[in-house]
């Protein structure tokens, strides 16, 4: 005799499942359009907050889910939504003209900040970048280091 045989299932007890709501051709999909953010306003990392934060918060506000931010971001889901959890009480202040920020920018290899600096190196001075966000210069400077180090 077979202990816990009250728990083993018999094959011909379960009923047939109508597996052809699955096939291929009867799927219909309905694509959403999905939202194109090309650019993120500068002024945004003047806000006392870290950038990843600033950057998730604000694509969030933009309707944009946690899967495109991540995929957008090259980090993972449960980062960006931590990342979110952490930043949400804050409210993002800033104008619709102003500079901004290409997103292609974002890389695996930089954290945010360091990708942020290294894009602007190439358009202003350490004193500039460091007024732009709200950062001091040695900070700025040593962010940059590190950046071309890696």
């Amino acid at each position: 005799m077979v202990k816990n045989a009250h728990f083993r299932l018999k094959v011909e007890s379960v009923p047939s499942l109508d597996l052809s709501f699955y096939a291929e051709e009867s799927l219909e999909y309905e694509l959403k359009p999905s939202l194109h953010i090309s650019e993120i306003p500068l002024a945004i990392f003047k806000t006392p907050l870290g950038p990843l934060q600033l950057l998730v918060k604000y694509l969030k506000e933009q309707q944009m889910p946690f899967s495109e931010i991540a995929s957008l971001l090259h980090r993972s889901y449960r980062t960006i939504w931590l990342s979110y959890q952490q930043g949400k009480m804050t409210s993002l202040e800033y104008s619709s003209v102003q500079e901004a920020l290409p997103l292609s920018i974002f890389s695996k290899e930089l954290s945010t900040l360091e990708s942020i600096v290294v894009y602007l190196k190439q358009f202003y001075s350490y004193a500039q970048i460091s007024r732009l966000l709200n950062k001091d210069q040695r900070t700025i400077w040593t962010i940059y280091q590190r950046a071309i180090k890696k």
